[in-house]
């Protein structure tokens, strides 16, 4: 009878132990990949991709916290979306901006969840086609913008899956935008 209850207070013991030991598996997010479509086959030599914003990992900025920062779902369109099929020239993609601020809201009286936060994104590429003396033959710019509040009761993995889907819809905006005005001033190097 000893036995019996030391083996049941044993596992009193441990049940509890094991629940709180294994915190909840973080949420993984598919990385945010745009090959859906074959690729623009561009008569370029090659295509590079220069940061032009980098990230301070400083307030306000918030991207590099993201589960697909905009910065990286941008080199993902660029890799999946643009393929250089030869020639002299060469296409420079430029992120001129792919940053995300955080903005604490002030608290608002007579609510019981107000909103704690907005994130503003802001995402700007350009594009330019240029001659093996760096002179631009062709340019296109584009950009895309997004606002989004949370609630000050928003956890950790619901504010990551806001994130990810401000990222999602900018990249959406992105495409469609790069689609349009690629295929109006790059008609000549299309291929």
């Amino acid at each position: 009878m000893a036995r019996v209850r030391s083996a049941v207070a044993l596992i009193l013991i441990l049940v509890p132990a094991i629940a709180w030991s294994a915190p909840p598996a973080a949420p993984i997010f598919p990385d945010l990949r745009f090959n859906a479509v074959p690729p623009e086959r561009l008569a370029l030599g090659r295509i590079e991709i220069v940061d032009g914003d980098p990230t301070p990992y400083a307030p306000p900025r918030v991207e590099q916290e993201f589960p697909i920062p905009p910065a990286h779902a941008i080199e993902n369109w660029v890799r999946d979306r643009l393929a250089a099929a030869g020639g002299s020239d060469r296409l420079r993609v430029t992120i001129e901006r792919g940053r995300v601020n955080e903005i604490q809201l002030p608290p608002t009286p007579g609510y019981s969840d107000p909103q704690s936060q907005r994130y503003d994104a802001d995402v700007r590429i350009r594009l330019d086609i240029l001659d093996d003396r760096g002179v631009a033959l062709a340019t296109v710019s584009v950009n895309a913008t997004r606002s989004q509040g949370v609630l000050q009761s928003t956890s950790v993995d619901e504010r990551a899956l806001i994130w990810y889907d401000m990222t999602r819809e900018l990249m959406a905006a992105i495409d469609g935008q790069l689609d349009r005005e690629i295929r109006a001033h790059f008609a000549a190097y299309l291929r």
